[in-house]
């Protein structure tokens, strides 16, 4: 994937000098704080992340027992989204504990694409404090980083992230 990834960012790259964002969504932190029959507006979606810049990549980060919740993911699948399957990893302390990697992958991606020069900045759909990893791979290489989310936000992540906004929803 790594290979693909960095010859989609360097073909593009000869196209545009434009603003150029990634988009990371933390799915199960989005749709935790979505009241029922309440979905996100993709259509306006799209249009603010295009106001920000053009979008190279969409991830939505899935944890394993979030992978049937049909609706909602042929909705992100529509919107053009990549798929990150998130396993549950065994934890061993007095006794063995099964955690969710969603943050792990965030992580590792977001200090992966931060590494390119020709992106520009990083959208983030979720308000979880873990993510003040991802803010900071970002802005230490001078990159704007938003933060969307669906409810509160952590006040660490709010702290160290650049511009928040709400993530549009339809009734």
């Amino acid at each position: 994937m790594k290979k693909l990834v960095k010859e989609v960012i360097e073909e593009s790259s000869a196209l545009t000098a434009e603003k150029r964002i990634v988009v990371f969504i933390d799915f199960e932190n989005i749709i935790k704080n979505l009241e029922f029959n309440i979905s996100i507006d993709f259509k306006k979606l799209r249009s603010m992340l295009l106001e920000i810049g053009n979008i190279d990549f969409v991830n939505v980060y899935i944890p394993s027992h979030l992978i049937g919740y049909d609706e909602m993911l042929r909705e992100f699948d529509d919107f053009g989204c990549r798929f990150i399957y998130c396993p549950k990893s065994a934890v061993k302390t007095d006794t063995i504990k099964l955690e969710d990697t969603v943050d792990i992958h965030m992580i590792k991606d977001a200090q992966y694409f931060a590494q390119f020069k020709e992106i520009t900045g990083l959208v983030i759909m979720s308000a979880d404090k873990h993510m003040v990893h991802c803010v900071n791979a970002f802005k230490n290489d001078g990159k704007i980083v938003h933060v969307w989310t669906s409810g509160n936000i952590s006040p660490s992540l709010k702290a160290t992230s650049d511009i928040f906004g709400k993530v549009p929803i339809k009734k």
